[in-house]
């Protein structure tokens, strides 16, 4: 696998889609800025422990394409899965015998030391914890990174309610495994939680029930209860590594077992420091460059953030099983392109909730639905931009051009695009349905075929980019600590013994 930032961007699109000269991060490094004046004495004694694991679990990402030998297509790994199922499991890395027969290594003994170092870290720390929700989360997670075993710590961290820092750590999302979709990558977030913030999104999560049952599809498609326990949080980040670090998430939809969201329901995390980053230092100057001057004056962060809350409760709606009876998951029926057709549902979503309940926009403080249109417009470009590897950009795009066709989204002679609301919201209503339907069925020629209609970027929209590019705008942003001096950072695990390189 090779690695965006590894590249030189020159955004040059061909007209036939997604492929060719491939786009790479422009980035700007910003501070990350969050308030810990909060923070207990035990809670100050934990960072150092709770970074180091972070720093520890981070390091088995740089040594990109550990998850399979690189020459494995895809159709000899299905081959040899029917007979070794765990060559297919989430937390296997998959590696040639001396007979030359595929074999899977589990995470906990491929990186074991790695994993040995952290999950005593996590041990020490919720020795320190005051919140016993927490340090009983922090026990499992230490044992799951030494036994590959996630489920139990995943139910802990969903059932924790009083904890101000919070940590996601190990192998969690699956964006980086491109041969099949399933393998999970490492990753560490270090994070302090705005309790004020939740008291005033608390209610929210109450109505889940309310917009699973509103969802513009029939009713099969929309027969499964989200959890009860699901929640909303806003959170500043204090450190970003492994794959986080590399996609930079404003926002975290998780656990992404499908067995925890049916039981427990899933956490919506807002980051609000990425997020503020992020909308001032990219979605601000391309809206400036690229929507007309009426548009851009209701482009505002408040809508951001309303429309990203939006996004992340979307995930936890619609079907996680096919309508069909079969017991398959949608994610089993997608494969590769599961994680596309989620991220393309939850942005379809996001305007309609956000219409479900006008008085959110008050709580926020945004200009209504407006300020949320034109906002979740302006940031169809920036997705766009990640590139055809990104799942996020593959369903803007797609996103872009059925708007597009709809009339919901019009070019002026100028170069400079406007919104007619109306049209906006009726084709995300039909592109949501879409989607649904085609999640619940587990098409996925379906899903093939929309994004091969849909899927391009067409001239005007590549000229329209490298006028970006060539304002220097940046695609993304990369963080420095702001909060705890450097004092440990592992070597790079070395996989020679497990791994063709």
């Amino acid at each position: 696998m090779w690695r965006w930032w590894l590249l030189v961007v020159v955004l040059i699109l061909p007209v036939a889609g997604f492929s060719g000269e491939a786009p790479v991060e422009r980035l700007v490094t910003v501070p990350l800025q969050a308030d810990l004046t909060g923070l207990s004495d035990g809670e100050r004694r934990m960072l150092p422990l709770l970074r180091e694991a972070a720093l520890a679990v981070g390091s088995v990402f740089r040594p990109g394409g550990y998850f399979y030998p690189a020459d494995l297509t895809r159709e000899a790994l299905e081959k040899a899965a029917v007979a070794a199922p765990l060559l297919t499991d989430p937390h296997t890395v998959v590696v040639r015998g001396a007979d030359g027969h595929l074999q899977a290594v589990p995470y906990h003994r491929a990186f074991a030391p790695v994993h040995e170092l952290a999950a005593a870290r996590l041990r020490a720390a919720a020795d320190l914890a005051g919140d016993a929700g927490l340090a009983r989360y922090l026990r499992l997670r230490a044992e799951a990174l030494l036994t590959d075993r996630y489920r139990a710590s995943d139910m802990a961290w969903m059932e924790m309610r009083d904890n101000r820092l919070d940590l996601i750590i190990g192998p969690v999302e699956t964006y980086e495994d491109r041969l099949l979709g399933v393998k999970a990558a490492h990753e560490a977030l270090l994070l302090v939680r705005d309790r004020e913030w939740d008291r005033r999104l608390e209610g929210y999560t109450r109505r889940l029930g309310e917009y699973q049952s509103r969802l513009p599809v029939p009713p099969a498609y929309r027969a499964q209860t989200p959890g009860a326990e699901s929640d909303l949080g806003v959170y500043d980040v204090l450190l970003m590594t492994g794959d986080a670090a590399h996609t930079r998430p404003i926002a975290i939809n998780l656990p992404n077992d499908e067995e925890v969201q049916l039981q427990k329901g899933a956490r919506r995390l807002q980051l609000r420091n990425v997020m503020r980053a992020k909308f001032e230092r990219i979605l601000l100057p391309m809206a400036r460059e690229l929507l007309d001057a009426e548009s851009f004056a209701h482009v505002t962060f408040e809508a951001l953030f309303l429309n990203t809350l939006f996004h992340e409760v979307a995930h936890g709606l619609g079907i996680k099983k096919l309508v069909d009876g079969s017991g398959l998951t949608v994610t089993d029926a997608l494969r590769e392109d599961a994680w596309m057709m989620e991220e393309g549902k939850a942005d379809a979503l996001s305007l309609f909730l956000g219409d479900q309940d006008e008085a959110l926009d008050r709580v926020a403080g945004s200009e209504g639905k407006t300020a949320r249109y034109l906002t979740e417009f302006a940031s169809l470009f920036r997705a766009i931009r990640f590139g055809p590897e990104s799942a996020h950009a593959r369903a803007n795009l797609i996103r872009f051009n059925y708007l597009r066709e709809q009339g919901a989204i019009v070019r002026t002679a100028g170069g400079r695009y406007r919104a007619d609301l109306e049209r906006m919201e009726s084709a995300s209503r039909a592109l949501a349905e879409r989607i649904l339907r085609l999640q619940g069925d587990g098409d996925a020629e379906g899903v093939r075929e929309l994004e091969r209609r849909y899927g391009l970027v067409l001239p005007e929209l590549a000229a329209d980019l490298r006028r970006v590019e060539e304002l220097a705008i940046p695609t993304d942003v990369a963080f420095e600590e702001s909060f705890l001096p450097l004092t440990f950072f592992p070597q790079p695990v070395n996989m020679s013994d497990h791994t063709e390189r």
